[in-house]
C-alpha cells in the first residue's frame, strides 16, 4: 500500500513551491516455494570422535561423506551508469501547470486508478522534468499500476541521478529485477545501494538478501537477517525466510526460533506451514498434532496442505482392518501330498500396536475356505493347513484388526530391558561385517564431531539411493550397487555399523501406510532399525525416511508404521510354507500382498 502522496503548492508572486513527495512502502512480496525444513533431535547416546577431515580419495568414503560445498563467490555489485540531468528552467506557468497535474495525479493514485495517475504524472514531469518530486510519484504510480519493468527501472534510474539520497528509487528498479524479471543478480546492485543510501530501513535489508539467496549466494543473505529480519515490523516474511536459510545451514534449533517468530506474526498461514513442517522433519513431534489440527483450521488454502494432512495422520491414533495376502505358485501341484501355510502374526507393541486376528481363508482351485489356525510353534509361527488339495496356486488371506498409536521418543514410555545378546546380533550374515569397506566406514564416522548413531543415519542416507528392488539383500550387496538399494539394505547398513560400534541394533520389518495404499493393493513393505538403550529399552530409527523427513521417525514411531516382525540370525522367516511331496523338485514361489483400510 502507498502512503498518501501530498499535493504539490502553485507559485504565488515568484516564489519557489514546497513540495514534499512521500516515497511509497515497498510492494508486497509473493511468498516463494517451500523449503524442507529440519531442526537437530536431542542426541540419545553420546558418543564422541575427532575432527573430521578433507576429501578422502577413496569413491566409497567420498559418497557417504563428501566433501562440502565451497561457498560461491559474489560477484562485485556495480551500478549502471546513471543518466545525465541537466537543470531546466522552467515558466511560472509551466511549473503550476505541473502542479496542476500533479494533484489530479496523486487524487487519481488514491481513488485506485493508477494507470490515469501514471498518464498525469508524465505529463507533469514534461513541463517540469527538473521537479524530482513528479517523478517519485510517477514511480509509485507505475508501480501501483504494475506497468512494464524496464519502463520502472527507467523512472529509478532518473531519480537516482537527481536525489543520491533517495533509497526507494533504487529499491524499486531492485525489485523490479527481482519479482518481475526474475534476475537476482542484475537486483543486486540496485538493492545494496538502497540499502547503502538508507541502511536503518530493515524492509531494503530484507529484499537485498532475497535477492542475494536467489542468486545463488546464502551466506550473503544469512548474515544481512541476522541482523535485520527481527526489525521488519509486523511482516512474518523476513523471518520466514531467515529460518529457510538457517535450516539450509544445518542451525536448526534458531531456525524453528525464527520460524516460530514469523508464525506469530502470519496472517496468511505461509509460516505456520514453515513451522510446522520443520517441527515435524526435527522429530519434536510432542503437540505439534493439535498445533497442526489448528493450522488446518484456521487456512483454508494453507500452503503444502497435503504434506499437513499427512503429518497429521501420523501423528493421530488410527485403527485399521489390515489384510495380509500369502501367494504361493506350485510348478507340479500335484506332486502335493499335503500343505501348510506358516506365518508369525504381527505383534502386539505396548504404548504402540494392538493386533487382533480376526479371521484367515484358503483359497486355491477357485474355492475359497475359512481356516482355523493352530500353534504357535517355538518359532512363534502359527500353522495355516490347506484341507482342498493345492492348485498351481495357493493363497493365505489373514485379516487383522490393528489400533496404531504413535509413540514419540520425546515423552515415551520407555521400557528398559536387559541388554540383548550383542554377538547373536551380529551373528546374521547378512550384515556382511567382515567386509572391509564397513570398516573403512566406520573409522570415518568416529571421526565425525557429535552423536554416532545420528552420523551415522545421516551417512547411510547420503551414500545410499533408493530404488525398489524386492529383494533381501546384504550389506556387501548394497556397497556393490549403492544405487539400487530399498529400506531393507538401508536399515541393514546402519544396523551393521552401529552393531561394529557395539551399539545393540536389529532390522524391523513392517509396514508404511501411505495414502495411495489406502485405495489398492500393494506388495511394498517396508524396514527400519531398532537400537537398544539400557535405560530405554528399544528405540526405533528409520534412516530410509530420514533421507526426505529428516528426523522424524528417529527415535520415533508413528502412526503410519505398522510393526511385524524382527530380524535375528536363527529366527525362521515369518512367513513360510511346510508341505509333504512325492518329488524333491516341487518349484514353489511365495509372494506377499497388503491391503489396507482406514476405519477412524
Amino acid at each position: 500500500m502507498l502512503r498518501p502522496i501530498p499535493r504539490m503548492s502553485v507559485t504565488i508572486a515568484g516564489r519557489p513551491a514546497p513540495s514534499g513527495m512521500a516515497s511509497p512502502l515497498p510492494s508486497r512480496r509473493r511468498v516463494p516455494s517451500m523449503l524442507f525444513f529440519i531442526l537437530g533431535l536431542t542426541a540419545l547416546i553420546m558418543l564422541y570422535g575427532g575432527p573430521a577431515g578433507a576429501q578422502s580419495g577413496d569413491r566409497l568414503l567420498d559418497r557417504f561423506f563428501p566433501p562440502p560445498a565451497l561457498a560461491p563467490v559474489p560477484p562485485t555489485l556495480t551500478l549502471p551508469a546513471l543518466p545525465a540531468v541537466l537543470p531546466v528552467q522552467v515558466s511560472v506557468e509551466q511549473h503550476n501547470q505541473a502542479v496542476h497535474l500533479n494533484n489530479q495525479g496523486v487524487d487519481a493514485l488514491q481513488a485506485g486508478r493508477a494507470d490515469q495517475a501514471v498518464s498525469l504524472f508524465e505529463q507533469g514531469a514534461q513541463l517540469n522534468p527538473g521537479e524530482v518530486g513528479l517523478w517519485k510519484n510517477l514511480l509509485a504510480a507505475q508501480r501501483q499500476a504494475e506497468r512494464p519493468p524496464r519502463e520502472i527501472i527507467q523512472t529509478a534510474l532518473r531519480i537516482m541521478a537527481m536525489d543520491p539520497a533517495e533509497g526507494m528509487a533504487p529499491y524499486a528498479a531492485g525489485m523490479a529485477y527481482l519479482d518481475q524479471l526474475k534476475s537476482p543478480r542484475e537486483a543486486l546492485p540496485f538493492l545494496a545501494e538502497a540499502v547503502r543510501r538508507q541502511p536503518n530501513e530493515p524492509r531494503f535489508a530484507t529484499a537485498l538478501a532475497s535477492a542475494w539467496d536467489k542468486a545463488g549466494f546464502p551466506d550473503q543473505a544469512l548474515a544481512i537477517l541476522k541482523e535485520k529480519a527481527a526489525e521488519v515490523g509486523d511482516d512474518p516474511y523476513p523471518l520466514y525466510l531467515l529460518g529457510n536459510l538457517l535450516v539450509a545451514r544445518g542451525e536448526f534449533p534458531a531456525a524453528v526460533r525464527a520460524l516460530r517468530s514469523a508464525k506469530a506474526k502470519d496472517t496468511e498461514g505461509y509460516a505456520h506451514d514453515a513451522y510446522l513442517r520443520a517441527r515435524f522433519a526435527a522429530g519434536d513431534l510432542v503437540g505439534l498434532d493439535q498445533e497442526t489440527a489448528d493450522a488446518l483450521r484456521r487456512f483454508p488454502r494453507i500452503l503444502n496442505r497435503a504434506s499437513l494432512e499427512r503429518i497429521l495422520f501420523s501423528l493421530q491414533p488410527h485403527e485399521y482392518d489390515f489384510v495380509e495376502e500369502v501367494r504361493v505358485q506350485i510348478a507340479n501341484p500335484a506332486d502335493i501330498r499335503t500343505f501348510h501355510f506358516v506365518l508369525r502374526f504381527p505383534p502386539d507393541v505396548p504404548d504402540h500396536q494392538k493386533v487382533q486376528v480376526k479371521a484367515a481363508e484358503i483359497e486355491t482351485r477357485g474355492r475359497r475356505t475359512a481356516v482355523t489356525w493352530t500353534g504357535p510353534d517355538a518359532d512363534g509361527r502359527f500353522s495355516f493347513p490347506c484341507t482342498e488339495s493345492p492348485g498351481a496356486t495357493v493363497i493365505l488371506r489373514v485379516q487383522y484388526r490393528l489400533q496404531v498409536v504413535p509413540w514419540l521418543g520425546q515423552r515415551g514410555p520407555f521400557r528398559p530391558t536387559a541388554p540383548p545378546d550383542l554377538e547373536r546380533l551380529r551373528a546374521d550374515p547378512k550384515l556382511s561385517l567382515a567386509d572391509p569397506r564397513l570398516e573403512r566406514l566406520l573409522q570415518r564416522l568416529a571421526r565425525e564431531p557429535g552423536n554416532f548413531l545420528q552420523n551415522a543415519y545421516r551417512a547411510v542416507g547420503r551414500g545410499l539411493s533408493y530404488r525398489e528392488n524386492f529383494e533381501d539383500r546384504s550389506v556387501a550387496w548394497a556397497l556393490d550397487h549403492p544405487d539400487q538399494c530399498d529400506c531393507t539394505e538401508f536399515a541393514r547398513l546402519l544396523a551393521a555399523l552401529a552393531l561394529k560400534r557395539g551399539i545393540p541394533t536389529r532390522v524391523i520389518t513392517g509396514f508404511l501406510v501411505k495414502e495411495e495404499f489406502l485405495r489398492s493393493e500393494t506388495n511394498v513393505g517396508h524396514a527400519w532399525c531398532e537400537v537398544h538403550f539400557r535405560d530405554k529399552g528399544w528405540v526405533p530409527v528409520d534412516p530410509t525416511l530420514g533421507v526426505t523427513l529428516d528426523w522424524a521417525y528417529f527415535g520415533n514411531l508413528l502412526s503410519d508404521q505398522i510393526v511385524f516382525d524382527y530380524e535375528e540370525e536363527g529366527r525362521k522367516s515369518r512367513i513360510g510354507v511346510d508341505f509333504v511331496s512325492t518329488t524333491s523338485d516341487v518349484g514353489v514361489k511365495i509372494s506377499n500382498t497388503y491391503r489396507v483400510r482406514l476405519i477412524r
